[in-house]
């Protein structure tokens, strides 16, 4: 009997790991030459010495007014590259985005107009979409992560997503009930 509580104790300090957070003055949105936005940010642990990774999603936002703001949404992200859409470690960090790339016209945005919101998911919780390479070793590093089917790269009729990559589409539960241990949860 001992051996299931301690057990049950370990899964389930496991399932409510601390999610690493952004630090929010960290996070700095810039233009070079008016073809690549560069968004630099920090991932650092929720608790001091906690070495927890997290799944880093990004959306750009424009037109900001104090805290409001429109997203340019997602079928204009296709090209973010660097640290986003998967599993990253703790530290300093770089996205890219390019916007002329998205069929975006090629002007310099004003600093003032331009925003990104990064979102650390914990890896128990991910976002909506998930693509596993099947071409690499299963070590969850050539994983991505979208929070929305527009971002998905090459859309998902692409042939790419019928040999080697599998995505997979979190569908939350509602309305049941999960029996665990001896707990209910809904």
């Amino acid at each position: 009997m001992r051996t299931f509580t301690i057990l049950g104790a370990m899964c389930a300090s496991a399932a409510f790991a601390a999610v690493p957070v952004i630090d929010t003055s960290s996070v700095s949105v810039r233009q070079d030459g008016g073809k690549t936005v560069v968004i630099d940010y920090t991932l650092n642990p929720a608790t001091p010495g906690d070495a927890e990774p997290a799944i880093i999603t990004v959306d750009i936002l424009t037109n900001a007014v104090g805290e409001a703001a429109a997203s340019v949404g997602g079928e204009h992200l296709k090209t973010l590259s660097g640290d986003v859409n998967k599993l990253i470690a703790q530290g300093r960090h770089k996205i890219l985005w390019f916007p002329a790339k998205e069929g975006l016209p090629e002007v310099k945005i004003p600093a003032a107009q331009v925003t990104a919101r990064i979102t650390a998911w914990p890896t128990n919780s991910p976002p909506t979409y998930w693509i596993i390479d099947l071409t690499q070793p299963a070590d969850r590093l050539a994983d991505r992560y979208y929070t929305d089917v527009e971002q998905i790269p090459g859309t998902v009729t692409n042939y790419l997503y019928k040999t080697d990559r599998l995505v997979m589409r979190r569908i939350p539960a509602k309305g049941v009930t999960w029996k665990m241990g001896g707990t209910e949860t809904y």
